[in-house]
Formats: structure tokens, sequence, C-alpha cells
């Protein structure tokens, strides 16, 4: 279907109708079924398009490729806003929530192993994904029990108010992750849960509501999880307003109807 792609994006240019490309993963630098596409429509159409990217990282990326025409739009949240959980320091088995496309389910596991494998604390984890991750965790020891949720924000919010911590590992190093939007911050903060993750690029906009997974430690996680105050509720919920529904498809319409603009001068 790429010809078909191509030969809509070249008459649509030639009409001088604008063309966004929401340009979410960095497939350029990867190597994948998509990654011809993007670099025949790079090498073809280049700066005749406006690029969409998640994040502050993948701008700078498709810069360093001389394309200028960039502009950074979050993904939206889909769930509504929490007021935080209060846990308990002294609970003995915390139950760890993750949830996420089943390509990422590595990182779970190897930050995992990487602090049971000298440690005896017992822990539970929810996990939201594809139906068939449920084959691909293997046996973690201090792992008590693992629940499974097919994806759906119905199951998303039922996990949720059955865990007590959000884990997001990742991998800044992997170019093909590194651009990730702060989607799944947003939203696990919007789900009320305590939260640590990898720190991307995207993440600084929240960086004073949750906790780098580095400084994660199993005995005291409880004591290390990010606390936040009644003060910073209402900061919270205003910085995750920027991630609504609303918020979002309100800068996609600005997005084009400014494009539109520029190409009608």
């Amino acid at each position: 279907l790429s010809h078909l792609w191509f030969k809509y994006i070249e008459k649509a240019l030639i009409r001088s109708t604008p063309v966004i490309i929401d340009y979410t993963d960095n497939h350029l630098e990867s190597n994948n079924e998509m990654t011809l596409f993007y670099q025949k429509l790079y090498n073809q159409f280049s700066n005749h398009l406006i690029w969409t990217v998640p994040s502050p990282w993948m701008r700078d990326r498709l810069r360093m490729k001389g394309i200028h025409h960039i502009y950074i739009i979050d993904d939206a949240i889909e769930v509504a806003t929490r007021h935080f959980k209060n846990i308990s320091i002294d609970k003995k088995i915390s139950t760890f929530l993750w949830f996420g496309d089943l390509s990422n389910l590595r990182y779970l596991v190897s930050f995992l192993e990487s602090f049971v494998s000298t440690k005896s604390i017992e822990f539970s984890l929810n996990i939201v994904s594809n139906p068939q991750v449920e084959h691909f965790l293997p046996n973690i020891p201090c792992l008590v029990s693992a629940k499974f949720f097919p994806w759906s924000i119905s199951n998303l919010l039922k996990a949720s108010e059955l865990s007590d911590i959000c884990l997001i590992p990742g991998d800044q190093s992997n170019p093909h992750k590194a651009g990730a939007g702060a989607n799944r911050l947003a939203t696990s903060l919007a789900l009320g849960l305590p939260t640590f993750a990898t720190t991307y690029s995207s993440y600084r906009q929240l960086s004073e509501y949750y906790s780098d997974i580095q400084d994660f430690d199993i005995e005291n996680h409880l004591s290390l999880s990010p606390h936040i105050s009644q003060d910073m509720h209402t900061s919270l919920f205003s910085a995750l307003r920027a991630f609504s529904m609303h918020s979002i498809g309100n800068k996609w319409l600005q997005r084009m109807r400014s494009s539109c603009a520029q190409e009608s001068n």
C-alpha cells in the first residue's frame, strides 16, 4: 500500500494541500517493516511535509536530518484524573502495575530480575497489555502472583484500583524508544498511582510528580515512592489537563488551521 500513500501525498502537495506526518516512532533510525517507507518519504518529500512528534528528543533527531517543520503534540490520556492513593509503608506485599505494548515487556522483566536476584521481598503484578503477554512473562523470583488484563481502558482502571505503585521501565539508549511521549506517565499519574519511571526527555514536564526508576529499591520502595501533597494535587491536575482529549484536540485543530493558512498565503 505504500505506493498509494506516496501517490496521495504527491497529489496533495501539487494542490498545495498541507500534509502532516504524525511521526510517533523513530522508524528512520530503526530496522523494521516501516523503515523503508519513512526513508523514502524523507528522501522524496522531506521539507515539503509537516512533521508532528511526541517528544523533544524526537524533534531533535529529525532536526539533525535537516527537517525544519516539526511540532510537538502529545498523545491524549483516556482516563479521568484521580487523587493519589495513600499507601501504608508497613504493607508486606506490594502490587505493581505495568501497562503497555508487548514490545516493552522485556524492560519490565529486566528491571524486576535486576533487583530480585539479591532480595527476598515478595511482590505481586497487575499487567494490562496484549492478550499473549501472559506467555512471555518468565518465572521471576519473589513474584507471588501475576494477574493479566487484556488491554482496554476499563481493564486499566480496574487493574489500577488493585495496585499500589506503577512501574514504567524503559531504555533511553534505544533510539527506537528514547523518543517516547509522556502519555504513559501522564496516564499513570492520572490513575492516582505513585510512579517510578525511566526519565525520558518528554517526562521532564512532569518531573516533580514521579520518581526515577533508577532510585527504586524493593526493600524500601514505599518510603521512596513519590509523595503528592494536598497542595501538589492542584498543580498536578493542572499539568494533566494539557493531556486531555480536549486540549490535545485543540492543538491538532490549531496545527491544521495554521498549516492551511500558511499554504493559502
